[in-house]
């Protein structure tokens, strides 16, 4: 149990730094490239024009 709470006060301690969000959007980012140039290029565009409450996403 005091590992799993390490690592959740590491995660919090990560989340509240200035940092954090620059490093969750540079990560995001990467996933989306990588996804987009793959075999998986379809199935991306067609979420990104699905429509969820008549706005498209």
């Amino acid at each position: 149990m005091g590992r799993r709470r390490g690592a959740l006060t590491a995660i919090r301690r990560f989340l509240a730094g200035d940092a954090a969000g620059a490093i969750v959007l540079l990560a995001a980012a990467i996933a989306v490239l990588l996804v987009a140039s793959s075999p998986l290029a379809p199935t991306y565009v067609a979420t990104l024009h699905h429509a969820v409450g008549g706005m498209s996403v």
